[in-house]
C-alpha cells in the first residue's frame, strides 16, 4: 500500500499495455487487503495481464507467468541516537523476477501465434507477508484455476554465477516437466541450468502447487545479502 508500490504497480501495468497484453484491471491493479501481525489492516495489489491463446478451444486454459514486485520496504532506527531510515532496495529480491518477466511477456506477445493457450502473466504483492497476494490470485480472486496448467514462478534470477547457478524446481516430482527439461538441458543454451524435484525457499509458486497445480521455481538462489540493505 506504499506509494513506492503504486509506482512500481503503475511502471508494470504501463509496460504490460506496450507490449500488447490486455490487462484483467487497468490502472492501479487488483487490489486486496490483510491483516498484518500487529493488527494493522494492509493494502496491496496484482498486477494482471493475459496473452489470448491462438486455438479456439486451449485458449480457456492458463499458463501463469508470475513475480512478486513487494520487498521489505524501509525502517527507522536509532543511530547514534538519531532516527535513521534503513532501506531495503531489493533488487535481486525481486526486480530481478519483474524485470524477467516483462521480457518474458513481451516476447509472448510478439509470438503469440505460437502459443495455443493462454498466458496470464502476474506482478503480485504481499509475497513477503505470507504470499498473501498469490494466494489471493488463487483462492480468492481466479475463478477457473482448475483451469490453470502450469505455473512459473520468477524470483531471485539477479544472479549467476559460481554457486549461483539458475536452478528450475519442481517442488513435486513431473515426470512431464522433468521430459520437457531434459529436452531443454539438450539443446546449445547460454546458460546452463540445474533441474530439482524438490522446492528451495517459500515464495509465489506454493498458493498455485498446494492447489495442484505444475509448477516451476526458476531462481538463481539465495545469498548472503538476501533480505539485507543491499
Amino acid at each position: 500500500g506504499s506509494e513506492g508500490e503504486k509506482k512500481a504497480a503503475a511502471y508494470i501495468s504501463k509496460r504490460m499495455q506496450e507490449y500488447g497484453l490486455t490487462l484483467f484491471f487497468p490502472g492501479e491493479g487488483q487490489d486486496f487487503s490483510f491483516v498484518s501481525t500487529k493488527g494493522d489492516t494492509i493494502y496491496s495489489r496484482n498486477i494482471l495481464g493475459i496473452v489470448e491463446g491462438s486455438d479456439k478451444n486451449l485458449k480457456n486454459e492458463y499458463i501463469v507467468v508470475g513475480a512478486h514486485m513487494d520487498h521489505l520496504g524501509f525502517e527507522t532506527i536509532k543511530y547514534n541516537g538519531k532516527d535513521s531510515v534503513m532501506i531495503y532496495r531489493g533488487a535481486d529480491d525481486n526486480a530481478s523476477g519483474v524485470a524477467c518477466m516483462l521480457e518474458i511477456a513481451k516476447m509472448v506477445s510478439e509470438r503469440r501465434i505460437l502459443f495455443k493457450r493462454s498466458v496470464i502473466f502476474v506482478a503480485f504483492g504481499a509475497e513477503e507477508s505470507g504470499m498473501t497476494g498469490s494466494w489471493y490470485f488463487v483462492n480468492r480472486a481466479f475463478k477457473q484455476k482448475d483451469k490453470i496448467h502450469f505455473m512459473l514462478n520468477l524470483d531471485m534470477v539477479g544472479r549467476s554465477g559460481g554457486l549461483n547457478r539458475p536452478t528450475l524446481y519442481t517442488v513435486l516430482p513431473n515426470i512431464e516437466l522433468s521430459d520437457i527439461y531434459n529436452q531443454l538441458k539438450a539443446k546449445t543454451l547460454v546458460l546452463d541450468p540445474l533441474f530439482s524435484n524438490r522446492d528451495y525457499f517459500p515464495s509465489d509458486h506454493q498458493p498455485f502447487s498446494q492447489s495442484g497445480v505444475p509448477v516451476t521455481l526458476i531462481t538463481t538462489g539465495l545469498h548472503r545479502e538476501y533480505h539485507s540493505l543491499k
